[in-house]
């Protein structure tokens, strides 16, 4: 959830980014309502972070992704991003 609100990446946008577009500490966003709003996100927050290299460890196309891989839509998202963040540390 911490990805979305610090970023300002639009869940629908969350949704299609793969993992080809994280070139830490950037995530390409694309996708978007008008080609000339892709841009290059810098992710700084480190439990955004530590979500991004646990869900890397895990494999798949898609940054999120449901458990047969495919994206998730957009209404599931924050559900999912809530259960991320209830797995990440807080050290």
């Amino acid at each position: 959830m911490l990805f979305a609100l610090k970023s300002g990446v639009r869940r629908e946008e969350c949704v299609t980014l793969e993992w080809t577009d994280w070139n830490p500490p950037f995530m390409h966003v694309h996708g978007t309502k008008t080609d000339w709003a892709d841009r290059d996100v810098p992710i700084t927050d480190l439990n955004a972070l530590r979500m991004l290299e646990r869900r890397k460890f895990i494999g798949g196309k898609y940054i999120f992704a449901t458990r047969t891989g495919k994206h998730l839509h957009a209404s599931a998202l924050l559900k999912y991003m809530q259960s991320e963040m209830s797995n990440t540390p807080t050290n």
